[in-house]
């Protein structure tokens, strides 16, 4: 079994994950287009609204799981002082969490297409034989 890598690469060039300032900038603009009703933090719905419209990720959106794991596992990630917006912090992600999304969204969404490969019959699940036929390829 062989992986497509440009799916991969195409999903490392445009999720800015790295801690460099290019990539901080690029978070900060993303971040802008996505909040759309000037809020200062992101809905799930925004998340989805940016990752279709804004980064053309149309296929992250199949993996419907990833997507909202990875909303609700950044979502309260950074602790703030304020503790009278715990509520609005604990299920939206502020721009302190934007980036701890997005790693969490490459990460999912890269085992979404490793699942998606592995499964032959698109049934969404393993079988003996698909898994065991797979084993080869992680030894490499």
């Amino acid at each position: 079994m062989i992986i497509d890598d440009t799916k991969f690469n195409h999903i490392r060039e445009l999720i800015p994950t790295k801690k460099i300032p290019e990539q901080k900038t690029k978070r900060q603009n993303l971040f802008s287009l996505f909040d759309r009703k000037n809020l200062g933090y992101l809905t799930e719905e925004d998340m989805r609204y940016g990752i279709i419209n804004i980064l053309k990720l149309g296929e992250v959106c199949e993996a419907e799981d990833a997507i909202s794991t990875a909303f609700r596992s950044s979502c309260g990630a950074v602790k703030f002082k304020n503790k009278s917006t715990d509520l609005i912090q604990n299920s939206t992600i502020q721009f302190q969490e934007f980036r701890i999304f997005f790693v969490y969204l490459r990460q999912y969404f890269e085992f979404y297409l490793i699942y998606k490969k592995i499964d032959n019959n698109g049934d969404g699940k393993l079988s003996l034989k698909e898994f065991t036929q797979v084993i080869p390829a992680l030894n490499k």
